[in-house]
């Protein structure tokens, strides 16, 4: 019983894993300005959180999630990725705001799920040069950064 609950955590911190691998790429150069953290404002920026979110939700569907204590997993793993200290604080607001249909955390949830299906697609494929040809698919996440923390700290 333990064996298949440590397998499946295992499973689920390396799709977590991987999530964040794909969003890093887009965060390193803010990370770099931050002293490897991420901005202040990331925590509470609903447009920002939304996407990640999305991203995550359409991760759970590659990797062929279904039970909802999974896809809960999932996203709790990620924030606490990426927010170590209040990362379940955070998914449990996403929930929250998503039940809410709050107006720009569903838009960034919507252009995540939207945009990072191509990223996931191509990297079904096994083709590395398909991957590789998705270079700029999660636009609106790199504008919104632009736009709102593209300045020296």
């Amino acid at each position: 019983m333990f064996g298949l609950f440590n397998r499946k955590k295992k499973q689920l911190e390396q799709m977590a894993s991987n999530i964040c691998t794909m969003l890093n790429v887009i965060f390193w150069p803010l990370r770099k300005m931050n002293d490897d953290d991420l901005p202040s404002g990331f925590e509470t920026d609903k447009f920002l959180l939304g996407y990640i979110y999305g991203v995550i939700v359409a991760g759970g569907f590659v990797y062929g999630l279904k039970k909802p204590v999974d896809k809960g997993m999932l996203t709790v793993s990620v924030f606490e990725m990426f927010f170590p200290s209040i990362g379940m604080d955070i998914a449990s607001n996403c929930t929250t705001w998503a039940n809410e249909n709050n107006e720009g955390f569903c838009n960034g949830m919507d252009l995540g799920m939207d945009e990072s299906s191509i990223v996931y697609k191509a990297m079904m494929t096994g083709d590395e040069n398909a991957v590789k040809n998705t270079v700029g698919a999660l636009q609106s996440l790199e504008k919104h950064l632009h736009e709102n923390y593209d300045k020296a700290p």
